[in-house]
């Protein structure tokens, strides 16, 4: 990398400082293949799919949950979140990519963009942004602050296990969920 510095007198004094890398791309890819075949996110009860891509490294997943729809608590639907997890080259961290899909009652599913209602199943502390991933929308969970919400001086050989446990899996055994066959008949449902 080259980096160009131009020196401005009102910055002179400004030091620039580069943190090291939470988890090279190596380590990174040594570790998702450790959880993908380590069945934690397959053994969550509400999994439908988990995939880890042989080339990119990509970790994909589908969870199942219903929750209340948000201008009725009697009435509730089934979403599925469908979350991406990938190295983010830049920071040179883990990064989080999800959508939320909602079914309709033609048994259709569509992706969730209201903001209200995607912030009401994450965490406090997701900063979000939109962007283009595979050509497709995505929310994104911002990496700026993963060092604080984790722990920045964790092992490097543990790093991605403790990120996938704080950034996922709390999160999904944290969404709002009601047993699929309790009063089914106000359920909207593929």
């Amino acid at each position: 990398h080259i980096f160009i510095l131009m020196l401005v007198p009102q910055y002179m004094h400004t030091q620039i400082t580069f943190r090291p890398p939470m988890i090279d791309y190596n380590t990174y890819v040594c570790q998702v293949i450790e959880i993908y075949k380590s069945g934690q996110l397959h053994d969550v009860a509400s999994c439908e799919f988990v995939g880890l891509s042989s080339s990119t490294y990509e970790l994909r997943a589908r969870f199942k949950f219903i929750a209340s729809e948000l201008n009725s608590s009697n009435t509730y639907t089934l979403y599925i979140l469908e979350v991406l997890v990938e190295y983010e080259k830049t920071f040179q961290e883990p990064q989080l990519a999800f959508r939320i899909w909602e079914s309709g009652r033609d048994s259709s599913y569509s992706i969730q963009y209201e903001l209200d209602a995607v912030r009401s199943f994450l965490p406090p502390w997701f900063v979000l942004n939109i962007d283009i991933v595979k050509e497709e929308p995505w929310y994104i969970v911002g990496v700026c602050d993963t060092p604080a919400v984790i722990g920045g001086s964790l092992d490097n050989e543990c790093y991605l296990h403790r990120w996938i446990a704080v950034y996922l899996l709390n999160w999904i055994k944290s969404l709002p969920c009601q047993q699929e066959g309790s009063d089914s008949s106000s359920i909207h449902k593929n």
